[in-house]
Order: C-alpha cells, then structure tokens, then sequence
C-alpha cells in the first residue's frame, strides 16, 4: 500500500477513535446538565461534576492536541445548549488546561512541574480558573503587569489584582501570570480555597458576570511554593505562549454560544410547529433553513482547527502556531457572529412572546451578546484582519 493510503488510514483511525472519546464525554455532559440545570456551580454539582471525565479529560498525557481539542469543543457544545453561562465557565476550564497540556515546554525542570500540575488534576479532578493574560510592554521596553512576583526566604510572593476573573470563587485552584522582572514572566498556580491573602471583590451588577462568577481578585503578598512556578520566559517566550493559549481560547468559545444558538432554534421551531397552521409554517421554512445552514456552516469551521493541530506535528512550530491561530481567530469570529445572528433573526421572527413565553430565549438572547466581547473580541478582529489586508 502506498504511504499516502497508509496516512489516510491512520487519520480515519485516529479520528474514529476520537468520535468513541468523545461520544463517552458528551453522554457525562448530558447526564450532568439534565440532573444540574441551573445550579451548575453549587457544591453538589461541582462535586457531581469531579465524578465525571470532564474536568480531566485534557490532562491525559495520552491523547494529542486534536483529539483532546474536538473532545472539549463537543463537550462545551452540549451544554451550552442547556447553560450559556455555566458553558463559557468551564471554557475556561477546557481552554487552560488544554493550553498547558499542549505547549512546547524545553527545558526538564519545567516539564516536571508541568506534568506534576496535570496529575494533581487529573487525579483529584480540580476545577480549573485560568485569569486574564494582563501585561503591556511599555516605551522603554520594559513590561508592566497587573500580579508581580518577587523571591522572600525561598518562596515567591505575589502581589496586585486582575480585573476580570470569571469563576473566581468557585475554581479549586487558579492558573496565572506574574511578572518577575522587568523582562520576563512566570506562570504560576495557586490554590484559591482558603487562601486569607486572596480576596475577591463584589460581583459585579450584571446577570452574565454573575452567573459566571467573575469578579476582581486581588493578592496581598500571597506566598507561593517554589514548585508552585511552572516555567519562566522571556518577554517573547511569554508572548508567544500567550498566543497559542489565546488560539486554544478562541477556537473553543464558539462552542458554547453556538450550543445556545442551536438551543434557541429548537425553541423557535417547537413554536411555529405547535402555534402556526400548514400555511404559516410552510412560510417559516426559508427563514428556519437559513439559520440552520448558519448553524451548520459555522460548526463546520471547528474541523479546520482540528486539521492544523493534526498536521502540527509535521511543519515547522512557527507555520502551525500560524495556521492554528487563523483557524481559531475565523472560528470564534465566525462563530459567535452567527449565534448573535440566529438569536436576532428568532428575536424578530417571534417577537415579544418569544421573550416572554420561553424564558429559556429571553436569557440567551441577553447572554448571546458577550460573544463578541471575549479577547480578543470581533470589533479588535476586524481592525487587525483589515489592518493586514491594507498593508498588502
């Protein structure tokens, strides 16, 4: 057989035995969004939650970027068609773990500690907060952050606050970013339970940050392990990390509003089914179709993600964070653009009595908006889409 016919049975294997991983995790995810819809961050659920391959799925040292990428994306689909909040949660979860699991880390040292985080949690099943990559460079090359860190008596110390930490209080334990000189950056961890120098400030008065636990936490001299600091980089060794986390982020977001979207046009389609005569709903067909190709076509897009982590092995570092950040940039643009889209079109469809008949609508198409929020958000997209082609 010729070696090209071997390569693509290997990549039918391959995929078919992502398809038996996945289905397995999307079976847990359903079973735990039918038992836990509404209260999926209560102590139960969480517990619940600890019980299942959720929360430990991507730190199995066995499985390859694709298959723990298309595992996580399914999984985060499913419930976001039950809880966009608790959805854009556990992405979080998914994105960060996800990130660490799978980035090229050189030296020995750091690997051991990398590898001693991922057993922690895969073998205690931790809930996973990863906060905001917070750092500018400034004029004189010099970087400013928003956590530093400095070495007292042989354990680091943090100090500062992020802004926006979603399940900032629910987390087991947070992933982060410190600066550690005026040049370089660690990446640390910290458990948040009962930690007296860790405080989080109020909720903010917003349904959405609510329900998704973010809020401002601050550190105050928060002492951290030496083992604790997973790696340290230079300013462009951190930099580049940060852009395949972003990828990792962007390319798994979408799930969660897209689970939304598909949740509300099941909602739109029960109403005209059992509400309109023959007539009105042939008139619906158009409109319905339309979205459910949006629907699709916008899915679809998660298989070119899934293609570059699968060839990432055979190029050159520098081409595949490359092609997986384009991947991942169309695909949360795309993504949420046509979940914001079907939630409108639905909106206008069904009018005022789709708000108030089905509660389940009136909160997506509140929550549905934060799509295009998320970093890097669509608006910074296009500019930087728009500057690149102007500049040809």
């Amino acid at each position: 057989m010729e070696l090209k016919h071997w390569c693509a049975m290997e990549k039918v294997l391959a995929f078919e035995k992502i398809d038996m991983n996945s289905s397995k995790l999307v079976i847990q995810a359903r079973d735990f969004c039918s038992r836990w819809k509404g209260r999926f961050f209560s102590s139960d659920a969480v517990s619940a939650l600890r019980k299942t391959d959720i929360l430990s799925h991507m730190v199995d040292r066995q499985k390859l970027p694709y298959e723990i990428y298309r595992s996580s994306f399914e999984l985060l689909h499913e419930i976001g068609k039950v809880d966009i909040a608790a959805a854009v949660g556990l992405t979080m979860h998914q994105y960060a773990l996800g990130t660490i699991a799978t980035a090229e880390i050189f030296d020995e040292e750091s690997r051991q500690k990398r590898d001693y985080f991922l057993k922690m949690i895969q073998d205690e099943k931790l809930l996973c907060a990863v906060s905001s990559f917070d750092m500018t460079i400034q004029s004189d090359g010099r970087i400013k952050a928003g956590l530093n860190a400095v070495m007292v008596d042989g354990r680091w110390v943090v100090t500062g606050r992020k802004r926006y930490q979603s399940m900032a209080s629910i987390a087991d334990i947070l992933f982060f970013t410190a600066a550690i000189s005026d040049h370089s950056f660690g990446l640390f961890y910290v458990v948040l339970k009962d930690n007296p120098n860790i405080a989080f400030d109020t909720t903010p008065p917003v349904a959405f940050l609510q329900e998704t636990d973010t809020r401002a936490i601050n550190f105050d001299q928060v002492s951290i392990a030496p083992y604790q600091l997973v790696s340290v980089a230079d300013i462009t060794a951190t930099t580049q990390f940060h852009a395949y986390s972003l990828s990792w982020f962007q390319s798994l977001i979408s799930a969660a509003y897209l689970g939304a979207a598909r949740a509300a046009l099941e909602v739109c389609i029960r109403k005209i089914a059992t509400v309109g005569s023959g007539d009105s709903v042939l008139k619906h067909e158009s409109a319905v179709g339309r979205m459910e190709l949006q629907l699709r076509s916008a899915l679809s897009l998660r298989y070119a993600v899934e293609s570059v982590l699968v060839e990432a092995s055979h190029t050159s570092p520098a081409v595949a964070m490359r092609e997986f950040s384009v991947a991942a940039e169309v695909l949360k643009y795309t993504g949420t653009q046509v979940a914001s889209s079907i939630v409108s079109q639905i909106r206008h469809l069904g009018g005022l009595s789709m708000m108030v008949d089905e509660s389940s609508f009136g909160r997506i198409s509140e929550y549905v908006l934060y799509g295009a929020m998320h970093p890097r958000s669509n608006s910074d997209l296009e500019s930087s889409s728009g500057r690149s082609a102007l500049s040809r």
